[in-house]
């Protein structure tokens, strides 16, 4: 599928997915669920019962509930845990999912503060304030709505607008609607939108009973089904990353879908009632969102729609979508579903549920089954062209070269009605890397238990992959953020990754909350001098180095190492180490002077003719240098291997961290070397690594959060401990 520039303009592209919905938190298991016709709606458990303080011999309405809502990593975010205890459950799923989404489009959190990225997201207002029994300051921004985007805005240092949307049951994809403007007036790089929903408190089982029409007294929601008697109640939430199409093609994004329209109207006078369905008002919304997209109705494949189950509002919905195709003639029927039966209404997350299942139909092109659906709706006509979903089926294109295309309704309670058009991803024109050289490989965490899960999880992922090395590494060193506790290894091939990672033994002890100093020490008889020039050229081929400027036969000992000194340093600054702290003896002062810019190398080589390798310290200058080393935690780096500068200060400070820098191990040996001081804490610029490398970004395993029990009341453990603030390396 090629896209045309007039095709492009107004596209949003959906970089990043993350959510939670009952028994599903990734595409593929949210596919098997829905494939299978999997229903998630069951009675609170014993410990959900437990938290919302209900009698545990009550009967509760079922709902699709989430397990353990009442886990948060309170220190990746600096917060103590007593200040999580006060925020609704709802901003910290938002905030998890938030920093998720950012990594599921890979690139690393902490790469966006300072952006000009916007928050929209919509979530009921909490109920779990109701459980507080003790007056705390904290209570108001852990519980009002407009504190649970501003709060991910807070926390991740974001600087686009920030607002919370409340339109009942269509606030998550209004959230999204308005991200996609927001992005098409070019003000905002970048949107996070979405929304999250939770049952903090319970209902008893005989309050159905009290909402005919509306709620099931069966427990079963039937969307679009003549048997259809009212809606079950759901929890969960996502939130996805959005970026104009334009630039997330000439970035290399992944793409899991576009965004080619939406529309946002009320009913307004059209409706007998403020809560009451418009036929009317829902048909004009679908088809402005298409109008919007400049793409014709009938191009769509299949519509998620609102099905809420209930007998009038499915009755008003196949009347609105019916109108709005009336007359197109199809030599397939356009396809109808609804998630609601599968996982209940997610009241303001309901439209995100919605959007998320059309991903993973796109995804796995496939239309899935209507859970509970049985027969149709009697308003259905028997020559409608609208046809509901009743068995999984591949999703066909309407026409060949046409991409695979979906309409997604949400509908509010008082009235707002939201659809958008969304469109299959196009297809990557960037081509897969070789993946034939080694690889870094950097892995971090907050905490030695979440890197050692997190390593885990991720020689799992390298094992199954279908990606090649390279991309995997650039996912990892260029999409996360470096956090305190750290491994790496260098690894030949995915295999190879795989089996480095399950077999490694993360560092116990956490690297400088700053990252320290690192010092390049160019020593005048380096054994770098030494390498024959075979090595030397392997080196130079496998990091795609050069020497400066063509070497002359009569090139003596004091010129080669000037050349390979000052590729060396070249070989670092590109791999995106500070290179800026120098020390050099005899000889190696030429490369120093090189590298600060206060002679060209050609001048420097003009210097070396004739001169030997003999070398002389300054000893009572180094010695200030190595106090100066020790004071600031510097970690030594010896370019070229072995040489007088590291012999002389080990005698000074046994102590002090001194690496190598081989010239005769190749880009492995090189690695090796940069992962080491990786895990000693160097601060490593992943995107002047990888400015030119042309890797497009994929999706990987994202931060595995560890999980503290944050709910309201006496729990065992320490309350008041908080980590460190995110931009404060945790």
């Amino acid at each position: 599928m090629t896209q045309g520039s007039d095709m492009i303009q107004d596209a949003i592209a959906i970089i990043g997915v993350a959510f939670v919905l009952p028994e599903a938190d990734h595409l593929s298991a949210l596919h098997d669920n829905l494939s299978a016709g999997r229903v998630s709606v069951r009675p609170p458990a014993a410990g959900r019962i437990r938290h919302a303080g209900g009698d545990p011999d009550a009967a509760y309405a079922t709902c699709a509930y989430l397990d353990r809502i009442d886990m948060f990593d309170h220190a990746y975010f600096g917060l103590s845990r007593r200040e999580a205890e006060f925020m609704d459950p709802q901003q910290r799923i938002a905030l998890q999912l938030s920093h998720q989404a950012i990594e599921n489009a890979c690139y690393a959190p902490g790469d966006l503060r300072g952006s000009r990225t916007a928050v929209f997201l919509s979530a009921p207002y909490p109920r779990y304030a109701s459980l507080f029994t003790e007056p705390d300051p904290q209570q108001i921004l852990g519980t009002i709505p407009s504190a649970a985007p501003a709060r991910i805005a807070y926390l991740l240092g974001l600087h686009g607008p920030v607002l919370s949307v409340d339109s009942a049951c269509s606030s998550s994809l209004a959230a999204v609607a308005m991200a996609v403007r927001e992005l098409r007036r070019g003000e905002t790089d970048l949107a996070l939108a979405g929304g999250v929903s939770l049952h903090t408190v319970l209902h008893p089982r005989d309050s159905v009973d009290e909402l005919p029409g509306v709620l099931s007294p069966k427990g079963r929601c039937r969307p679009y089904d003549t048997a259809a008697d009212g809606s079950v109640a759901g929890e969960g939430g996502g939130v996805v990353l959005l970026k104009p199409l334009g630039r997330a093609l000439a970035d290399g994004d992944h793409i899991h879908a576009v965004l080619r329209g939406v529309a946002v109207s009320h009913n307004g006078y059209r409706a007998t009632s403020m809560s009451a369905p418009s036929q009317d008002g829902q048909a004009d919304t679908i088809t402005a969102a298409w109008q919007d997209a400049g793409m014709p109705l009938t191009s769509a494949g299949y519509f998620e729609g609102h099905g809420s189950g209930t007998p009038l509002g499915d009755l008003v919905e196949i009347a609105g979508l019916q109108r709005v195709l009336d007359g197109a003639s199809a030599q397939a029927p356009y396809w109808l579903g609804g998630v609601k039966g599968n996982i209940g209404h997610l009241d303001h997350a309901s439209g995100m549920a919605g959007l998320l299942k059309v991903l993973a139909g796109l995804r796995h092109r496939t239309l899935y089954p209507t859970a509970h659906f049985t027969t149709p709706h009697a308003s259905m006509q028997s020559d409608s062209t609208v046809r509901v979903s009743d068995v999984p089926r591949p999703w066909q294109r309407r026409e060949a070269e046409q991409p695979r295309r979906a309409g997604v309704s949400s509908f509010g309670l008082t009235g707002t009605n939201v659809h958008a058009v969304v469109e299959e991803a196009p297809r990557s024109a960037r081509p897969a890397p070789a993946g034939t050289r080694a690889e870094l490989v950097t892995v971090s965490a907050a905490s030695p238990a979440a890197l050692e899960r997190y390593t885990r999880r991720l020689s799992d992922f390298a094992a199954t992959t279908e990606h090649r090395l390279p991309e995997v590494a650039h996912a990892l060193n260029r999409g996360r953020d470096d956090r305190r506790y750290r491994l790496a290894v260098v690894a030949r091939s995915i295999t190879d990754l795989s089996e480095a990672l399950a077999a490694a033994t993360p560092r116990e002890q956490p690297v400088p909350p700053t990252a320290p100093p690192v010092v390049l020490l160019f020593s005048g008889d380096s054994t770098v001098a030494r390498v024959d020039d075979a090595a030397w050229q392997r080196l130079c081929t496998e990091l795609d180095a050069t020497d400066g400027t063509p070497g002359t036969a009569g090139d003596g000992a004091a010129a080669r190492l000037l050349r390979r000194q000052h590729a060396l340093h070249q070989i670092l600054d590109a791999l995106g180490l500070d290179t800026g702290r120098l020390v050099g003896s005899g000889p190696g002062n030429l490369a120093v002077r090189v590298a600060r810019g206060r002679m060209s190398l050609t001048e420097a080589l003009e210097k070396t003719a004739g001169e030997d390798l003999t070398d002389t310290v300054n000893d009572e200058g180094l010695g200030r240098a190595v106090r100066g080393f020790t004071r600031s935690g510097a970690i030594l780096v010896e370019v070229g291997g072995d040489g007088v500068l590291s012999r002389r200060i080990r005698d000074l400070e046994p102590d002090l961290p001194i690496v190598p820098l081989p010239a005769d191990q190749g880009r492995h040996g090189v690695l090796t070397t940069l992962a080491r001081l990786y895990e000693l804490g160097a601060a490593i610029d992943w995107n002047c690594a990888y400015a030119d490398s042309g890797i497009a970004r994929i999706e990987a395993p994202t931060y595995p959060f560890e999980e503290t029990s944050c709910w309201y009341g006496p729990q065992p453990g320490p309350r008041g401990a908080a980590g460190p603030r995110p931009d404060a390396r945790p």
